[in-house]
């Protein structure tokens, strides 16, 4: 839609930062000149330039830092977005957590986080397997700003499988609550 000088996009069912986003990737993919102007941290994600006109700074991001730059925010969350992240992982221990993983995945680096978080007290919160997958998956498609609308098909895909795959994992726990093991039984026949 044009609105004077400027092209405006509107949308009901997407958020204007997924827009903006969008709009990035599509400008990057067609060899198009383009800057973001914004102090919002989570366009940081985005490899291209920033302009934050608070600081008058213009910021060049490369893949790879913008690759951190989502990650730290997938294992840390959003206060202001109300995101969870893992809880007690500060921007220190994000990035020291990053540090450690730096070989793995994107996906291997998030999951490793939840998977080893530890409470104050020092026991681990989530440990492997559903809960820790879930967590991640939630995280990482609250946090991701999208390519595309495939993009966020995408991970709403991973959110459900992996609710899918703890609703299983609870079921099965609750199944088993109160049953008696099979080597219970054969203790019993034995004597």
């Amino acid at each position: 839609m044009q609105d004077g000088p400027w092209n405006v996009v509107r949308d009901p069912h997407l958020e204007a930062d997924d827009l903006i986003a969008m709009a990035a990737y599509e400008a990057t993919e067609r060899g198009e000149d383009w800057a973001i102007v914004s102090i919002d941290k989570d366009f940081m994600q985005i490899p291209g330039k920033h302009y934050n006109w608070v600081r008058e700074e213009l910021i060049v991001i490369d893949e790879d830092r913008a690759r951190q730059l989502h990650a730290i925010q997938c294992l840390m969350g959003d206060n202001v977005d109300n995101i969870k992240g893992i809880p007690g992982m500060g921007e220190v221990g994000a990035w020291a957590h990053l540090q450690e993983c730096a070989e793995g995945s994107f996906d291997e680096i998030i999951l490793n986080g939840y998977e080893t978080a530890v409470d104050k007290k020092g026991e681990i919160i989530y440990g492997p397997g559903a809960l820790a997958e879930y967590h991640c998956a939630l995280t990482r498609a609250l946090v991701t700003l999208p390519e595309d609308r495939q993009h966020i098909e995408e991970l709403m895909e991973d959110v459900n499988r992996a609710k899918d795959r703890l609703e299983e994992a609870q079921a099965h726990l609750q199944g088993t609550v109160g049953a008696v093991p099979d080597s219970a039984d054969n203790a019993e026949d034995a004597a």
